[in-house]
């Protein structure tokens, strides 16, 4: 599935708003807050998306850890958000990001974390070496923030999802915004743009994902191999070198070998070892073929 703490609203694919829009009210609402030092930002779902803090929920993607709202919170008013710190994208445009209401959208189970992740007795030394590496890894990725990118590359069931998924929710626990979407399902939400009645831009949703601090996409290779997707895979991966993104990705496949599922453009980013560093768990068994783990 894919996952998200922090959603921040592109300006609309066809430019600001007229005055006396629902933004244009909030801008001045939060400009006249700022000068008078302060004042509460919107809380509810419905002052965020008059401000057009908020993205439509049919529009974005939203955080699968949370249980239904709580229709009686008085946080949020049942809604489930809270609005966050506000800033200025560009002149005169204040967007805020939205938080998860910590009254009623508590996560339902805990994230994965690197000390649940254990490196079974029985498996061979070199798989050990192997899982021991990644997870050294992964712990500098988490708790330091760098290298900004990681590339987990191994067999089903070696646990880099595992690992991807530790490492993103440190970096939220840490105040960073981050998503994670598998390959196929991103690929699909950016294709859905492409319909005569869609209701957003692919602009629009490129420009969410650039937003967000740290993006993890699971299983690359597994998507419908298109010439429309792999474009739009190097576009997305190129604009996060060019911003020095947090970027961690997940794969069956060797970024360098034959059936490699990236481009040229993208395996020269991969090969930027100030930025960008490779694992591989190429012999380490299949987790899910044992009863624990």
């Amino acid at each position: 599935g894919r996952s998200g703490i922090s959603m921040t609203s592109p300006r609309e694919a066809n430019g600001l708003q007229p005055l006396g829009s629902p933004i244009q009210r909030f801008i001045a609402a939060a400009k006249k807050r700022r000068a008078e030092g302060g004042g509460d930002a919107p809380r509810t779902l419905q002052d965020a998306q008059q401000g057009t803090l908020l993205p439509s929920p049919a529009n974005y993607p939203t955080p699968t850890s949370a249980p239904a709202n709580n229709e009686s919170c008085q946080t949020c008013d049942g809604t489930g958000w809270v609005a966050g710190e506000e800033r200025e994208v560009a002149e005169g445009i204040l967007v805020a990001t939205p938080a998860v209401c910590p009254e009623c959208r508590k996560p339902a189970r805990p994230a994965p974390t690197l000390e649940s992740w254990t490196i079974p007795a029985e498996y061979s030394a070199r798989a050990k070496a192997e899982m021991t590496a990644a997870l050294e890894m992964a712990r500098t990725v988490a708790e330091t923030g760098g290298p900004q990118w990681l590339v987990l590359m191994g067999a089903n069931g070696a646990g880099k999802t595992h690992l991807a998924l530790a490492i993103l929710a440190e970096r939220q626990r840490r105040g960073e915004t981050g998503a994670m979407w598998r390959a196929e399902e991103l690929m699909d939400w950016l294709r859905e743009t492409q319909r005569p009645d869609a209701p957003v831009s692919l602009g629009a949703r490129l420009a969410y994902l650039r937003d967000i601090k740290w993006l993890v996409i699971d299983e690359i290779g597994k998507e419908r191999p298109t010439e429309w997707a792999s474009e739009q895979m190097e576009r997305l991966i190129n604009t996060r070198y060019a911003d020095k993104s947090g970027l961690v990705l997940t794969t069956n496949d060797d970024p360098w070998g034959k059936d490699s599922p990236f481009s040229l453009a993208v395996r020269s980013r991969l090969s930027d070892r100030s930025l960008c560093a490779v694992v591989t768990m190429t012999v380490v068994p299949d987790y899910r073929r044992r009863k624990t783990r």
